[in-house]
């Protein structure tokens, strides 16, 4: 994607117009469409085992896809803060130094 989104053209004409976020979403979706590819199912039935595979699989699960990988990595660390599975505090304490008063280097 980056290839066209570099492009001169594209730069020249679309570029601060909103395009890249649908393009991105449309290429992930026939992806994850084409390939049968439902990560928002798998992690469903992650958490609860008794539900039917069946019963989630669909369009709307691999649009639910497309959006999380459209969003990048950012997107999915929301995802993650709002269903309790990471918690934001904890990553700040893990950034900070053990020892502060030490000397560095």
């Amino acid at each position: 994607m980056d290839a066209l989104f570099s492009w001169r053209k594209f730069a020249e004409f679309c570029e601060g117009k909103g395009f890249k976020m649908p393009i991105i979403f449309a290429v992930s979706f026939v992806v994850f469409w084409s390939y049968d590819v439902d990560i928002f199912k798998d992690v469903l039935m992650a958490f609860d085992k008794s539900v039917p595979s069946g019963s989630i699989s669909g369009l709307f699960g691999q649009a639910l896809t497309s959006f999380l990988i459209a969003g990048g990595s950012s997107g999915i660390h929301q995802i993650f803060i709002k269903l309790k599975i990471r918690n934001p505090q904890d990553a700040k304490n893990k950034a900070k130094p053990t020892n502060p008063t030490a000397p560095s280097g």
